[in-house]
């Protein structure tokens, strides 16, 4: 059975260009077979992603080659099997202060 890694991740950080950074992190999400929910808002990003240990790795270290996340830690276990739906479906870009998407 393939070993599929969770990982909770969250930073505090300014990102006025937040909705530009939706579409890469989606390829990369797509490109890897990692599914999960990530809220991107000017305050910084906040979610929750699975997949293959190795896809999970691939999108967190496309996220920390971004100046404003370097640095960044995810706290991450191990299970059997993938537990969330296509990104497609949850990945989005908001503005916090007036709920509106970055879409």
């Amino acid at each position: 059975m393939a070993s599929f890694l969770t990982a909770a991740l969250y930073k505090f950080v300014e990102l006025p260009d937040f909705a530009e950074l939706k579409a890469p992190l989606l390829d990369c999400c797509n490109n890897n077979n990692v599914k999960g929910t990530i809220l991107l808002a000017q305050e910084g990003i906040n979610g929750t992603i699975a997949g293959p240990s190795e896809g999970v790795h691939a999108v967190l270290a496309f996220l920390r080659s971004d100046p404003a996340f370097c640095g960044s830690r995810a706290q991450g276990i191990f299970l059997g099997k993938s537990t969330f739906l296509p990104p497609e479906n949850t990945l989005e870009a908001r503005n916090s202060h007036d709920g509106s998407t970055g879409h």
